[in-house]
């Protein structure tokens, strides 16, 4: 009988192998590597999403930054193991969740949807109406998928998120040899970065419409990334029931004051009005620099855990595959894309080829020779 080893395989959560988690932030890009639940590498790059006086070529562009990052890391998941561990990962891709900022990714309660049985059909009614639902701001868009709050599918989650910075973060990927398995806004994997005490009931959470009633209990958590501040309500599944989105000029003043509790935003802004988050102990383990890669963490986490996936992330669907394929498109007719490296192995085997035609114009004159001797 062939006793196979457990971390031979697939990559998963289940096996012991190791989850890549990304946050896009709008001046940083960071990544967690997790293994077994702990952090086993962590590190950020800077880029910037804000056109400046810099030419374009002096300015990192994301898919650049986030190439080598991903590169880095998919380099600490296979050294984090044991030395039988790293032979068998060698050839695997490890997953990679990647949550994009509020800037790029804007994550909505629908109501009022057409009645279906068909998750695919809602998808697609929202995929159609995109321009209705969601906001451009002159930025193309693409629509992930839905997740349903009624039985009918009247009332829904659903995300949008910006059609360059998909086509960067798939190109990225590839690049660096991992394995995308889904993109989503940090607000749906900020709740696996919390313990289960931040989380509420499922229908404790207030509805989008109630966000701003005086009876709505105090947001789990307060989360800050450039000029936006998301007030989050989590279900007990760790997904997100309720957000409130807030311009940042209008939260500053509240967290000067010293009164009520805060909590650290992705750039280490503060507003006032969240109650104190209980992080992970992996991310408490961490100390000050925890709170800051609790979105890369959440990700991690839902790349190792596929039953964690939020509907509403744009994944490789078969609506979710077109989306991805239009945004790659669109990103090749803006700008051209930088020459890929021929892979070695392709180029052995074209010299193999090469030197084996070769071989064969030379000895074919005498092989045809020696053949009609005999034959004389």
């Amino acid at each position: 009988m062939t006793v196979r080893r457990p971390w031979v395989g697939r990559a998963s959560a289940g096996n012991g192998a190791a989850a890549i988690g990304v946050e896009v932030g709008t001046a940083c890009v960071r990544a967690v590597v997790l293994r077994a639940g702990a952090i086993v590498w962590a590190d950020a790059r800077s880029w910037t999403a804000e056109p400046t006086a810099e030419p374009t070529d002096a300015r990192p562009a994301l898919d650049a930054v986030l190439t080598g990052l991903l590169v880095d890391a998919r380099s600490a998941a296979r050294h984090s193991g044991g030395r039988w561990r790293r032979r068998a990962m060698n050839g695997l891709r490890p997953p990679t969740y990647v949550a994009l900022a509020p800037r790029f990714a804007q994550l909505k309660r629908l109501s009022g949807l057409p009645g279906t049985s068909d998750p695919a059909a809602a998808t697609e009614f929202v995929h159609e109406h995109a321009g209705r639902l969601f906001l451009r701001n002159g930025t193309p868009i693409v629509t992930g998928g839905v997740r349903a709050l009624t039985p009918d599918y009247g009332e829904v989650w659903a995300g949008a998120y910006h059609s360059p910075i998909v086509a960067d973060v798939v190109w990225a990927c590839a690049q660096a040899g991992t394995r995308f398995v889904g993109l989503t806004s940090v607000a749906a994997v900020l709740g696996h970065a919390l313990t289960a005490a931040d989380t509420l009931p499922t229908g404790a959470a207030p509805a989008a419409a109630e966000a701003d009633a005086v009876t709505t209990p105090a947001p789990a958590l307060t989360w800050s990334d450039d000029d936006v501040v998301l007030d989050l309500w989590f279900a007990a599944d760790r997904r997100v029931a309720a957000l409130r989105r807030t311009p940042i000029a209008l939260c500053v003043p509240a967290a000067a004051d010293s009164g009520g509790s805060t909590a650290p935003g992705a750039d280490g802004a503060c507003a006032k009005g969240g109650s104190v988050p209980t992080w992970q102990p992996a991310l408490i383990a961490r100390g000050i620099d925890g709170a800051v890669f609790a979105a890369a963490f959440g990700a991690a986490h839902v790349a190792a855990y596929a039953a964690a996936r939020d509907p509403v992330s744009l994944a490789f669907t078969p609506r979710g595959t077109r989306a991805i394929v239009g945004a790659r498109r669109a990103a090749r007719t803006e700008r051209e894309d930088p020459v890929r490296p021929v892979p070695r192995w392709r180029l052995a085997i074209a010299a193999a080829a090469c030197a084996v035609g070769l071989a064969s114009a030379a000895i074919a004159p005498g092989l045809v020779a020696v053949r009609d001797a005999r034959r004389a």
